[in-house]
């Protein structure tokens, strides 16, 4: 197929999204296809260049921010010279290229594919987009829908209405470099790869961290803090990193809690490799790239309920989905007291098979494509 990938940021910029239409492109470019990939971040001559067409539309400004307001008249002319196969957009909750190349071209007859990557703020992004879609008619235009989690769908089913075709395309995982054998180790080691942002909650993770250390010391140990097994490692950057070490020396857990900073894959394939449990405390995750790869680890993931990532948790066999950070507290001091929870569900882990592989996803994209194709035929 001729596939054009559309997405405001991609590389050299390396957030969630931009590793994940990467990725795809890669994927897609790998099974034959012909991959052009239309993207507002500009060039970075250092990095290696991609093996298909990546077409950039820049323009100086003050804040360097990867946006064009000539962009999508740019971005459409080419759509339509091009005569793809098929249009696979790469919408945010920001993301105005594709958001206004999504309106002129809905009614074009070209076949089109929206993957909807995080959530939409319930109090403004999703009334002012469901007035959009219902003044412009784009509720009722031939595309496919699609989000990274059912969390998300329900959204972009609360914003274009009950007859629009939405599915699932998950956020995919190279597997091999992810499945180490696991190192021997002593205690066990918690981790994260987060940015430091507040719809994260770190700030909440350190509180989780803090109360476990303090329940343990006074009720199961009797105050013998040296006998404390838990250690954590919250690697990531971000315009919160500062506050936190600060927290972290306030609280006094310098000497079992770990900030790195950013870790490259690598660096944390190695950490997981010897790693046990992978925490997630946001309630603001519409999928979680990292908690799938900790999954693919072998790790135990424990996160919220509320998240995008729990609709992937299975209680107690590859991790726990939970209500509340009391819960993800109580829930590590029981995991302290009988470690050997972990093994089981390591082996689970390790064992079953990934819904989230590449070749999976690749195989879901090219479906989603094919029912494109059929909509506007």
């Amino acid at each position: 197929m001729r596939i054009i990938l559309v997405s405001d940021t991609f590389r050299p910029t390396m957030g969630g999204i931009e590793t994940q239409v990467g990725a795809l492109a890669d994927h897609l470019h790998a099974r034959g296809h012909e991959i052009v990939v239309l993207t507002c971040t500009p060039e970075d001559t250092q990095v290696e260049p991609c093996p298909y067409t990546v077409l950039r539309s820049t323009w100086s400004n003050p804040f360097d921010a990867p946006v064009d307001p000539k962009a999508p008249r740019r971005f459409r002319d080419f759509i339509t010279r091009f005569h793809p196969d098929v249009v696979h957009y790469h919408m945010g909750e920001l993301t105005p290229v594709v958001q206004s190349l999504v309106l002129r071209l809905k009614n074009s007859g070209i076949p089109q594919v929206v993957t909807v990557h995080s959530l939409w703020d319930p109090r403004l992004t999703i009334p002012s987009f469901t007035a959009i879609a219902r003044r412009t008619g784009l509720n009722r235009a031939p595309i496919i829908w699609t989000g990274v989690s059912q969390l998300v769908n329900d959204q972009i089913r609360a914003v274009m209405g009950e007859g629009v075709q939405i599915g699932t395309l998950h956020n995919g995982v190279d597997l091999a470099p992810w499945q180490r054998p696991p190192l021997a180790h002593e205690g066990i080691l918690a981790v994260t790869a987060t940015r430091f942002a507040p719809r994260k909650r770190v700030d909440a993770l350190i509180d989780i961290l803090a109360e476990t250390s303090r329940r343990w010391n006074s009720y199961y140990r009797r105050g013998e803090a040296s006998s404390f097994p838990l250690r954590a490692v919250i690697a990531g950057e971000g315009p919160l990193f500062n506050a936190t070490v600060r927290k972290v020396d306030k609280y006094d857990l310098g000497e079992w809690v770990l900030l790195p900073g950013r870790m490259s894959a690598g660096q944390l394939q190695d950490l997981y490799s010897r790693a046990d449990i992978f925490l997630a405390p946001s309630i603001k995750e519409s999928a979680s790239i990292a908690g799938r790869e900790a999954l693919a680890s072998g790790l135990a993931v424990m996160t919220r309920s509320q998240s995008g990532l729990a609709e992937v948790v299975e209680n107690g066999v590859n991790g726990w989905s939970l209500d509340s950070d009391e819960d993800m507290i109580e829930t590590l001091v029981g995991v302290l007291e009988r470690p050997e929870c972990l093994t089981d569900i390591r082996a689970h882990n390790m064992s079953a098979s990934f819904p989230f592989s590449w070749e999976k996803v690749i195989d879901s994209t090219e479906e989603y494509y094919r029912r494109a194709i059929a909509a506007v035929s």
